[in-house]
């Protein structure tokens, strides 16, 4: 297995609440590793905390009692004062990367039945920087999941065009949060394909297979 994972990073400095935010966040992707690493060990996986971790904090902010209580103690943040972790989460948002960006959206189902909460459109809008859309989700749906993958696309600079297909909407939805995670970069020291080599690669404890690597020894 070859996982690898992103985690939370800043580029600015950070306060005492920062910090301990920063290690939660850090310290739920390991957690989140060692649980795929079990239930997938002959796989390659990919992941990242960052992204999962913010999709989980923005499903959290429409929801109360225990349901909110378990998302926030399973990201390590529920003892965190919620102005404290706004700034925080604005903080992240804000930093500028051209290489890499966090994209957040919502589609709130619009009809008499449905009422969002207005201070969470308000948070999902001035701290989460997320896109909101009103649709019906029973009577525009496959318009609705063209407009997502389209908006995702767009973002992601076309690296992501299936964020969801029909299944993931059903006649009981409501609310539809996205969030992808977009990076792109050259490599530091670039690679000569002339030093591509053979070696053994390693799926697990036991199984392995030859197959061209990267080489690389000006550092």
């Amino acid at each position: 297995m070859s996982p690898s994972i992103s985690i939370a990073s800043f580029l600015l400095p950070l306060s005492e609440v920062d910090n301990k935010i920063s290690n939660s966040l850090n310290d739920f992707g390991i957690q989140l590793l060692r649980e795929i690493d079990s239930s997938k060990r002959n796989d390659n996986v990919l992941f990242s905390p960052y992204s999962i971790s913010f999709a989980l904090l923005m499903a959290s902010e429409g929801s109360l009692g225990s349901t909110k209580k378990e998302i926030l103690d399973i990201l390590g943040l529920y003892a965190i004062d919620s102005e404290a972790l706004h700034n925080f989460i604005f903080k992240y948002l804000e930093q500028k990367n051209e290489n890499i960006s966090l994209i957040n959206g919502t589609w709130i189902q619009s009809d008499e039945c449905y009422s969002p909460n207005k201070d969470f459109i308000r948070v999902m809008n001035s701290i989460y920087n997320s896109k909101i859309s009103y649709v019906d989700f029973t009577e525009m749906k496959d318009s609705i999941i063209l407009d997502i993958n389209h908006w995702v696309s767009e973002k992601t600079n076309s690296l992501i065009s299936d964020m969801i297909s029909d299944e993931d909407i059903r006649l009981s939805t409501v609310q539809v949060i996205i969030n992808a995670l977009y990076f792109y970069d050259e490599w530091n020291e670039v690679f000569n394909p002339s030093r591509t080599v053979e070696n053994m690669f390693y799926s697990n404890f036991k199984d392995s297979v030859n197959v061209k690597m990267l080489s690389n020894t000006s550092y």
